[in-house]
């Protein structure tokens, strides 16, 4: 047999050998580069969904914050207008008090009779005025609580 027949066989056996080595680490490689891809889109539709959740739960919650607010206008509309209406009873009192006192009482000579009521009007002014502050303290305080309770994430 001739030694260059033998060579180039030699050669194209060698040759086809480290073909096939080579084309099985590139296929391998292309099996990795595939599977890091798809992973990397994984994550990223994981991360998607992650943020769409949390926007939707965002909007939630926004959504409570806001009502509470809303809500809380309503009692704070609704104590002014309480309040209102209470002060509106104590100047129709004090007015009562200043009628009762102004004419002569029957039966009294002079200024017997207005003297007394006068303080009368006077301790209902100044206990009407420190009770409708703290009234209103009060209710404040009660319309914040509602208002933060309602606005809490559940």
């Amino acid at each position: 047999m001739n030694p260059y027949v033998l060579l180039g066989g030699l050669l194209g056996l060698i040759a086809a050998a480290g073909g096939g080595y080579w084309k099985g680490s590139t296929d391998g490689a292309n099996s990795v580069q595939i599977k890091w891809s798809a992973q990397i889109v994984a994550d990223q539709k994981a991360a998607l969904d992650a943020a769409n959740e949390n926007q939707r739960i965002a909007n939630r919650w926004s959504a409570n914050v806001i009502g509470a607010i809303n809500e809380g206008k309503k009692r704070e509309q609704l104590l002014s207008d309480a309040a209102a209406g209470a002060s509106a009873e104590r100047q129709r009192l004090l007015d009562a008090i200043q009628r009762a006192t102004s004419g002569a009482v029957p039966g009294n000579p002079g200024k017997a009779g207005p003297e007394p009521a006068n303080p009368l009007a006077d301790v209902l002014r100044s206990c009407t005025a420190e009770v409708q502050e703290l009234a209103r303290a009060a209710d404040g305080h009660a319309s914040d609580v509602e208002t933060l309770s309602e606005g809490w994430p559940k």
